[in-house]
């Protein structure tokens, strides 16, 4: 299985947002705080990653590969090693009443299967796009806006920097998590697959201009 890091990653960023996706039609209860990952911060990511994606994709892939995975992406010692070092992009995390509910990390991926897009560069020596590699929140914040406050931080702070667009990855069988991109203005770049416990998953490469999620 092919490893996940906040630097680098083999996509899993299949939206994990309640994904986070329920957020199309309920309004947002408690607002959240949406600030940048700390080193502190590196055990709860990985919680909120293994609720996630045990919510998200236990039917789909089964809760002993989502162990697995979870497991190997997201070792708190590595995540602090890997928030130690990250430098473009950057990672967030969202705070409802001092819980932290949900993380987005954003990167220069540069993964040969999904491609950049035309520019090199944008901004003052910035990539013109960059990826959206995970986007996750505690179901029991589903759909209470969290997933769209990670993303917005993200893009404006992104914009300010230069950076034109953000891509992500999408099961194909995950309509949840395509109705929230879909609903931000992503549009499907091309498809591609992904192993997992040696079995083939189809996954959708999306795309959105970063002006474009900026809160208004």
């Amino acid at each position: 299985m092919e490893r996940d890091t906040w630097d680098r990653r083999p996509t899993d960023g299949r939206t994990g947002t309640g994904e986070r996706n329920t957020e199309l039609s309920r309004p947002r209860v408690e607002p959240a705080n949406v600030r940048e990952a700390t080193l502190d911060d590196a055990a709860a990511v990985a919680d909120i990653a293994r609720g996630s994606w045990h919510a998200a994709y236990d039917d789909l892939l089964s809760p002993s590969v989502v162990d697995e995975t979870v497991d190997a992406w997201y070792d708190p010692a590595d995540l602090r090693d890997q928030l130690d070092r990250n430098r473009i992009g950057g990672v967030y995390v969202a705070e409802i009443e001092g819980e932290l509910t949900g993380f987005a990390h954003v990167y220069d991926g540069d993964d040969e299967r999904i491609g950049r897009g035309e520019n090199e560069l944008g901004g003052a020596n910035a990539p013109a796009e960059l990826e959206l590699g995970r986007l996750y929140v505690r179901e029991a914040y589903w759909g209470r806006g969290v997933g769209t406050a990670l993303v917005e931080r993200a893009a404006a702070e992104l914009a300010a920097e230069g950076v034109e667009r953000l891509r992500a990855v999408v099961f194909a069988d995950n309509e949840v998590g395509r109705a929230f991109y879909d609903a931000r203005g992503f549009e499907v770049r091309g498809e591609r697959t992904e192993k997992f416990a040696g079995d083939a998953y189809d996954e959708l490469v999306v795309v959105a201009a970063v002006d474009d999620l900026r809160a208004e």
